[in-house]
């Protein structure tokens, strides 16, 4: 899978991000500068833990973009999302949550990672300190290549799930 995001060419416009499947087929979106963060700490998360069941994973698999708002046939709830796609959401929140609040260890972000999946009866995977910080280490990579890219320019990450 190609993830690529791409730099608004003007000030007046959005980031765009263009996922490409491994099926050669894909899915696209415009959003702001916070969603090119939580989507590359999504990357960041996904790749470093191997998951293939969250989001990218999904979108793989051939969901949308959109897929993710859809509600259940029927009812007014979201789509089930596998376990996994839940544990990884509520990780890269909490990540985004430290990356604004350098006070929050990654012992701390482990804990609350926990603590929220079992106040949500979520599988919660268990996670090291380690692996935080090979998580950030390749979402603060990532960032720093797309803050240096020029107008219009783009970042390609690729994440396989063989």
């Amino acid at each position: 899978m190609l993830i690529r995001f791409t730099k608004p060419r003007t000030a007046d416009r959005q980031p765009t991000m263009t996922i490409e499947r491994d099926d050669g087929t894909s899915t696209w979106q415009t959003g702001t500068a916070f969603f090119v963060a939580h989507d590359i700490t999504h990357f960041a998360v996904e790749s470093t833990l191997s998951i293939a069941n969250a989001f990218f994973g999904l979108i793989n698999q051939g969901w949308d973009i959109a897929s993710f708002a859809e509600k259940a046939r029927g009812s007014a709830k979201a789509r089930p999302l596998p376990s996994e796609a839940h544990f990884v959401e509520i990780l890269v929140g909490i990540l985004d949550m430290q990356r604004a609040d350098a006070t929050l260890s990654d012992q701390m972000v482990i804990e609350h990672a926990e603590a929220a999946c079992k106040k949500s009866s979520i599988t919660s995977l268990t996670l090291i300190p380690e692996q935080v910080s090979e998580i950030k280490e390749t979402r603060d990579r990532a960032l720093y290549e797309y803050g240096r890219l020029g107008p219009g320019r783009t970042l390609a990450l690729r994440l396989d799930f063989r």
